[in-house]
């Protein structure tokens, strides 16, 4: 992503993105997720999220099907894995082109 242009907040696991978003929503224009991560599950990091900032802009990434995702609203996006770093950044960008 950042070799696309596109400035990167890392988090190592849920509760260290729902910290990071808490911190900076202000400047974040795009959240990725994956439905499996540690701590907290993509779910409940969303979830989390949504809490802090209603129309926080999340697109998740998974091996999963986007089945998987249809307990979830709000979601702008689903990148399948696995995918190429040319897939991402048009993923991101249709994500972004939509606000």
């Amino acid at each position: 992503l950042e070799t696309g242009g596109y400035r990167v907040l890392e988090a190592h696991d849920g509760e260290d993105a729902v910290q990071v978003f808490r911190e900076h929503a202000a400047g974040i224009d795009l959240v990725v997720l994956d439905l499996t991560m540690p701590k907290m599950s993509g779910r409940d990091t969303f979830r989390a999220l949504v809490d802090i900032h209603p129309s926080a802009p999340v697109m998740f990434s998974s091996g999963y099907s986007a089945d998987d995702l249809s307990d979830i609203t709000g979601v702008i996006g689903m990148l399948p894995k696995p995918y190429r770093p040319t897939e991402l950044l048009s993923a991101v960008g249709r994500a972004l082109a939509g606000f």
